[in-house]
């Protein structure tokens, strides 16, 4: 067993890592420009709202969590790190908004729940486990303000999740995400409108991300902030931040209206919400 001394220059390269990358993906992020200008919906077309949200496992029951989730005014509210501690307030909190929800409680690993809220019926299917052993993907469908929709909640495996070499993890795990991502996206059906969101736990020139965009698939939040950050982590004095949260829609079938940060809540991670009208 190590001792707290021993462990500390672990910590220590831990988090300088932590700000290093959090620093090459700052850079990354600010250069970009808006793409896009934010659109006011039409009267009378029907609109679709989208939330991603990584709650935290270790915080359930937080109030600016829940009134993070219940302000968003979303239709459609996908989750990760649930567990059943959060079910239950969430169904206490949010179940007049939400009267529709789903929860998939990890077997493995306690910040690998999932959850999906919605105003309209909601039908999941099983979980699909990961190739390389870490949080499952889940496809669901709801019927929503557009029609029929599925959705594909991902949480692909931490950049520093490597034991053996935190620098060598950083890297290597690349490849497990898009191993995770390939199984993911086999589980959709097709001829649905598709959008597949959540805790990519990589940037916007993440390989399991492109992967997703190779299928004809956008990233809404770039386009209209390019300088948004969606998780944030403190590193002595300073906060590390970058954008490890995304909303993929397919533009034949979806125009995009809005996408956001919300700067609400107490997880690590931020919300992130886009609205979108049919093509």
């Amino acid at each position: 067993m190590r001792t707290a001394t021993e462990a500390r220059p672990r910590r220590l390269l831990a988090a300088s890592l932590v700000a290093a990358i959090s620093a090459i993906c700052l850079v990354a992020i600010a250069a970009g420009r808006p793409r896009r200008q934010v659109e006011l919906p039409q009267p009378g077309v029907p609109v679709l709202t989208l939330m991603t949200y990584n709650v935290n496992y270790g915080m359930a029951g937080d109030l600016d969590t829940l009134l993070a989730i219940r302000d968003s005014q979303a239709e459609l509210v996908v989750l990760q790190e649930t567990t059943p501690e959060w079910e239950h307030f969430m169904r206490l909190f949010l179940g007049n908004e939400y009267p529709h929800m789903v929860f998939e409680h990890t077997r493995h690993w306690a910040p690998g729940g999932m959850a999906v809220l919605s105003r309209g019926p909601l039908r999941a299917d099983a979980p699909v486990d990961s190739p390389v052993g870490w949080f499952f993907g889940w496809r669901v469908e709801a019927d929503t303000p557009l029609g029929k929709v599925q959705v594909l909640d991902v949480h692909l495996r931490p950049a520093l999740s490597e034991p053996s070499s935190l620098t060598k993890g950083f890297f290597s795990t690349r490849r497990d995400r898009v191993r995770e991502i390939d199984a993911y996206l086999a589980s959709l059906k097709p001829g649905i409108p598709t959008f597949v969101v959540g805790d990519f736990n990589e940037g916007d020139g993440g390989a399991a991300l492109r992967r997703a965009l190779d299928r004809g698939m956008d990233n809404a939040l770039p386009a209209f902030r390019p300088d948004a950050t969606t998780w944030r982590w403190p590193v002595g004095p300073l906060t590390a931040r970058t954008r490890l949260d995304h909303i993929l829609y397919e533009p034949a079938r979806h125009h995009c209206l809005e996408a956001k940060v919300l700067h609400h809540g107490r997880s690590d991670h931020l919300p992130v919400v886009a609205s979108f009208r049919m093509r």
